[in-house]
């Protein structure tokens, strides 16, 4: 079975200096996974040699119970 991991803003949680190295030893490591990152941080984001990246850039609530809402995504690449 495919695995995901999901990981939300983990420059809150690491410092500056490691964050990059340690997340793309990490992603390396373990190619049986896909990793999903969010992330405010660009220089991160650039660094991760990401296959796949996607800019959420804003979001509409659709309904309120339950919450629901439509997200704008553009591909960056």
């Amino acid at each position: 079975a495919g695995r995901v991991l999901i990981i939300d803003e983990p420059e809150r949680h690491l410092h500056p200096s490691i964050a990059a190295p340690l997340i793309s030893a990490a992603v390396r490591s373990r190619d049986d996974i896909a990793y999903c990152f969010a992330s405010h941080d660009l220089n991160l984001i650039q660094n991760l040699e990401a296959e796949q990246i996607l800019f959420v850039r804003n979001s509409t609530l659709t309904t309120l119970q339950p919450e629901t809402r439509n997200f704008d995504i553009l591909p960056v690449s």
